[in-house]
């Protein structure tokens, strides 16, 4: 999987063309644990909610989580196969930018979470891969 870095050092993950069910949620699941946590809510900084220990009772959740939300990562393959992309997370979620129509219907604003996606609403990506990149890389939906 290819690595990409945003502005604050985390770590994301691009999922290959042929990513089976069980490895898009094993490797969400690792890259919570990679980056030791989401950096949300540290000393000094103001935030909308409490900071989430990372601990592993969180660990815990997130695999809860997931099994909740197992359609979510049935799904990734069909995003994939569609011309879609899709990264892993800090957080323990999947990122999602292009794929079909049907994909995109079900994003709005700047994106909308189902399940364990976040759909980017973003219209017409010729290169969603590099779409993708460029939001993580700049820490930024859209120019700016």
């Amino acid at each position: 999987m290819e690595q990409i870095t945003d502005p604050g050092g985390k770590s994301y993950f691009v999922m290959p063309r042929m990513v089976g069910v069980d490895a898009a949620r094993q490797a969400v699941l690792l890259t919570y644990i990679l980056n030791a946590g989401t950096g949300y809510g540290r000393p000094g900084t103001r935030t909308d909610f409490p900071e989430t220990p990372y601990n592993g009772a969180e660990v815990l959740r997130i695999r809860a989580r997931q099994r909740a939300n197992r359609w979510s990562y049935a799904a990734v393959p069909a995003i994939r196969n569609t011309g879609g992309a899709v990264a892993t997370t800090p957080n323990g979620l999947l990122m999602v930018l292009g794929g079909n129509r049907v994909h995109g219907s079900f994003s709005h604003r700047g994106g909308t979470m189902w399940g364990d996606l976040f759909l980017v609403n973003t219209r017409g990506i010729a290169e969603p891969a590099r779409g993708l990149r460029e939001i993580i890389e700049s820490g930024r939906l859209g120019h700016g």
